[in-house]
C-alpha cells in the first residue's frame, strides 16, 4: 500500500476496496463503521499500520476519504447513485460530508 496522497488518477486497489466495503455495509450506523474491521486494510509499513490501529473509526474515515479525494477511477455500476456519483473522488467527497 502506498502512503502518499494521490494527485488524481488511479488510487491503490486496497483503498478502493475499503471504500466499497463501507458503501456495502450501509447499516443504520455511520458509513465508516466498516473501518472498525482491522483486517479491512493492512499496511506494509509498520509505522503506518501502528498509526491506523490507533485511529478511531471516524479518523479512519477521514483518512480514507482524503486518500481518495482526487481519485478519478470509476466506481463499479453497483456502487453508483445520485448521492455518491460515478468516481471514487465524488463518493469520497459525499461521504466526507457525513463526517462533519
Amino acid at each position: 500500500m502506498t502512503n502518499h496522497q494521490p494527485r488524481g488518477g488511479h488510487a491503490p486497489e486496497d483503498l478502493r476496496v475499503a471504500l466499497k466495503a463501507c458503501i456495502e455495509d450501509r447499516n443504520p450506523g455511520p458509513w465508516y463503521e466498516a473501518l472498525g474491521d482491522n483486517d479491512l486494510l493492512q499496511f506494509s509499513s509498520p509505522t503506518m499500520q501502528c498509526r491506523w490501529d490507533r485511529m478511531s473509526i471516524e479518523d479512519r474515515g477521514l483518512w480514507l476519504t482524503g486518500k481518495l479525494w482526487n481519485c478519478t477511477d470509476q466506481m463499479p455500476s453497483a456502487y453508483r447513485d445520485e448521492d455518491l456519483g460515478f468516481t471514487y473522488a465524488t463518493a469520497a467527497r459525499a461521504l466526507r460530508k457525513e463526517l462533519r
